[in-house]
This record gives structure tokens, sequence and C-alpha cells, in this order.
């Protein structure tokens, strides 16, 4: 769960890292003069930020589902 944990934050930093590529690219576009183009900067990014965005739920997700398995398989009484 710990590695998760971290791996989950990192998914995050590039989320974040990537949305501010977003914004500043959209930024630079506006203040030149170019307000179509500033919406449509961005637009190639998406798919990453987004896949990145979601990463951090899903493996979330998926870290307390082994939990739940693992907890399942190996009970936590030993047999005497």
């Amino acid at each position: 769960m710990r590695l998760a944990v971290r791996a989950g934050l990192v998914t995050l930093d590039v989320a974040v890292l990537v949305g501010a590529v977003m914004i500043a690219t959209g930024i630079s576009r506006a203040l030149g003069g170019e307000q179509q183009a500033a919406h449509t900067a961005g637009g190639a990014l998406k798919p990453a930020h987004a896949v990145t965005m979601h990463g951090v739920v899903a493996r979330a997700r998926l870290a307390s589902r082994k939990r739940e398995w693992s907890s399942i398989r190996s009970p936590s009484f030993a047999a005497r």
C-alpha cells in the first residue's frame, strides 16, 4: 500500500506538470493575440493529463483491492 501511495503521488506530480504546461502554452498564445490557438494549444496534452489524473484514483483502488484479496487468502489466525 505504501508503494501505491508513493506511485500515486508521483503520478499526481506528473499530472500537475502536464497541466501547467497546458496552461503556460495557452496563456502565451493568448497574450500573443491568438485566442483560438490558445484554446487548441493544449489539446495534444489532454490525453496525457487525463490518464495521469485518473491514474491516481485507479492506482489507489487497485492497491486497496489487492489488500482486501490478500487478507481473504491468508487469514490472520494461525492453525494450532
